[in-house]
Parts: structure tokens; sequence; C-alpha cells
């Protein structure tokens, strides 16, 4: 099952575009068919760090920093310089842990790679539960899971942050930069002793100019159904303060929500204090928010302004669920693009 996900396409107030656009793609939510396959897993390419290539308008660098391999991904401007720099770490659970912009970062920085998905930093793809199982359990068929709570007696953002992926050597395409990474969820594997299904979770990052491009392929490799949603959890740096910048969603409803778990209510938007989200609303105005919206509407693309810049995030059809997080006690925000509801 192959889809595009999620993105961003950005802005700033001097006309810059730059964007992690993700396009529409055929992709279903929920229960991925079963087809098994028995794959041999691909050797990790060898390589003698550091190493770097390039071609005009894009290049790589595969580094190492803390026992961790990290791939540096970047486009260049006419003159050569730094336009859109984005780093990679496969190893801690693919995590993006630096998005720059002529050297200005967009995100959240991990004070270390080790456990950055307990950081909040970076952005995290959530797979196979995208949000809060309540009380740690997913039943689906006959299929009875339970997982480890990590959130109370709740479990919340899923298992392939937690694990190393592998990946395959960036290559060009013109002026464009491709990278592959992947995990492969084999019998007997770490991860399939906590989700045990045999499937495997792929993504391609596709840079070019000031676009970036996610690209989801999900398989099944089991005899039984794998039910499944896919999470893409940006961490924002504000690069102003929450009265300078303001966010603005497309969506129509709130999921009402019980200590963050939906009761089963769809509230319109225009009867909640979000009711100017579709138009803008400052930061500091949606301070504390930890809500799901649905649905994103049709060409409804988050927009994201900074004092400096502002961007633009897309999603295919698929991410149906959009997340708007504004932790009160720390100076970032996530706008989240989800294929499921929370508790699916």
């Amino acid at each position: 099952m192959m889809f595009k996900s999620f993105g961003f396409q950005l802005k700033c107030s001097s006309s810059f575009r730059f964007g992690f656009l993700i396009l529409s793609v055929a992709f279903l939510t929920g229960s991925c068919a079963s087809h098994p396959v028995q794959e041999a897993e691909e050797p990790l390419p060898q390589v003698t760090f550091p190493k770097a290539a390039s071609v005009a308008g894009a290049a790589y660098n595969l580094i190492q920093k803390e026992g961790l391999t990290l791939i540096e991904l970047s486009t260049r401007d006419a003159n050569g310089r730094e336009l859109v720099g984005v780093t990679v770490a496969p190893e801690a659970g693919s995590n993006i842990v630096s998005i720059r912009y002529r050297g200005t970062e967009v995100l959240e920085q991990p004070t270390s790679l080790k456990d950055v998905y307990k950081q909040d930093a970076g952005i995290e793809f959530l797979y196979p539960t995208p949000n809060r199982v309540r009380n740690a359990e997913l039943k689906y068929k006959d299929l009875h899971l339970k997982f480890q709570p990590n959130l109370g007696e709740h479990f919340i953002h899923g298992l392939a942050r937690e694990f190393a992926w592998r990946w395959r050597e960036p290559f060009f395409v013109g002026n464009t930069v491709i990278y592959k990474t992947w995990l492969n969820v084999t019998e007997g594997s770490e991860f399939h002793k906590k989700f045990p299904i045999k499937n495997r979770i792929e993504l391609t990052l596709i840079l070019e100019g000031e676009q970036l491009l996610f690209d989801f392929k999900v398989d099944n490799l089991d005899s039984k159904p794998l039910p499944f949603g896919v999470g893409v959890h940006p961490y924002f740096k504000l690069n102003g303060t929450r009265a300078q910048s303001s966010v603005q969603l497309k969506v129509s409803s709130l999921m009402d929500a019980v200590d963050q778990l939906p009761s089963g209510k769809i509230i319109p938007l225009k009867e909640t204090k979000f009711a100017k989200l579709p138009t803008g609303m400052k930061v500091q105005d949606v301070l504390g928010a930890d809500d799901v919206f649905w649905p994103t509407l049709p060409g409804g693309n988050a927009l994201v302004k900074e004092p400096d810049f502002q961007f633009e995030i897309a999603s295919s059809k698929d991410f149906g669920h959009t997340v708007l997080w504004v932790p009160p006690t720390r100076e970032l925000f996530a706008v989240e693009n989800q294929t499921a509801s929370t508790d699916a």
C-alpha cells in the first residue's frame, strides 16, 4: 500500500517558499489486507564516514554523531549557499532532528540523539498507532493487543519511533536529492514482540528546491489483517513570541474528548473556542490546546505564521485528522497530521 502523506510549504516575508509538501495519494486508513511475503533484509550501505556528494543545487552528507548515523540532505540557492537543510537520524526512529531554512532552525532540537522520542523534538513518525490508545489496549476483529502503558494507563505515539530504521544511501535525480529509510517488523524482533504482525513501513524523502516530500509505503507481510494508522508529529520551535505567531487550520469540527480521549461527540467548530482557526488565531489564544480536529477540509492546508516567515502544511485526503498541541510551559507547538482518530 503506497501513499504520499503530508507536508509543509513555507514562505517568509521576503517571499521565499520552502516546504515539506505531501501530495495526494491512494492510501487506505485502517486495515491493510494480508499478502505474506518472505523478504530478505537489505544490508546497510558500506560507507566510510564522513561521506559527501553533490550536484548543482543539491547535496548530501553522511556523518556519525554520538555513535549514530546522520543523513544530511540539502539544496542550494543560485549562489551555492544552503537553502534548505534536513537531517535524519535513522537509528533514532528516523527522527528528522533538524530542518533549516538559510540557517534558521525550524524544529525544536534534541539535547541528545539518545532516546530522541522521549524529548519532544524534531519530527516523529508515529506508527502503527498515531495517538493515544485507551488503556493501552488495541482491539481489531479477533486481534487483542496490550501495549506497555507510557502515558499513565494509556499508550501514545506508536512504536516505530523507538526502533532503529534501515536506510539506503541518498541519490540524485537532476537537482533533487532522494533518501529512503524503512523498518521491517520481522518475526522474533522486539517490535514484533510488542505488535505481532509482520509488516514493513517505508519512507522516502524527496528534497527539491524548497519542497520536501514524505512518501510512505506500508506492506502487510503477514497472513492476518494489519490495523494501523500513521501520524506525522513535528515539534516546531517558536521563532517569535506567542503573540507574534499564529496558526490557521482548515477544519470544520472538533472531536470532543475527555482526558484527551474521544467521547464520540463531534462539535461544529463554530461552537468552540477554536471558531476562528480557519482564518487564523494567535498561538497565545490557543495556549494549552491538545485537541483533534476532523475532518480536514479538501485543500485545507494548515498555515503557521512566524514574525519573519510562514509555512504551509499540506496533506493528502487520507490524513483527515489534525492535532493542535500548544503546551503552556514550552516554547514550541505542533500541528500533527494523522490518518486515524485517537483511540481508533
